[in-house]
C-alpha cells in the first residue's frame, strides 16, 4: 500500500467519525402495548425534567411499583 493510499484512508475514517459524532440516536424499547421509538438527528437530545420511570416489582405476592425521575 502506498502512502497516498494510507493518507487517503486515514482521512476517510477521521471525516466518516466526525460525521457519526454530529448524529444522535435515540432507541426505546417496546414493551406489548407499545410500539419502538427509535430515531436519528443532528439536534441535541432533550430530557424532560419532569419525566418518570415507575419499575415494577413483585414482592411476597404483592406488586410493588417503584417511581423514580429520569434524568
Amino acid at each position: 500500500m502506498t502512502s497516498v493510499e494510507l493518507v487517503a484512508i486515514s482521512s476517510g475514517a477521521s471525516i466518516l467519525t466526525l460525521c457519526l459524532g454530529r448524529v444522535r440516536c435515540l432507541i426505546r424499547p417496546c414493551s406489548s402495548e407499545e410500539k419502538c421509538i427509535s430515531g436519528c438527528t443532528d439536534q441535541p437530545l432533550r430530557k424532560d425534567e419532569h419525566e418518570l420511570d415507575v419499575t415494577e416489582y413483585h414482592i411476597g405476592g404483592r406488586e410493588v411499583l417503584i417511581l423514580t425521575g429520569k434524568g
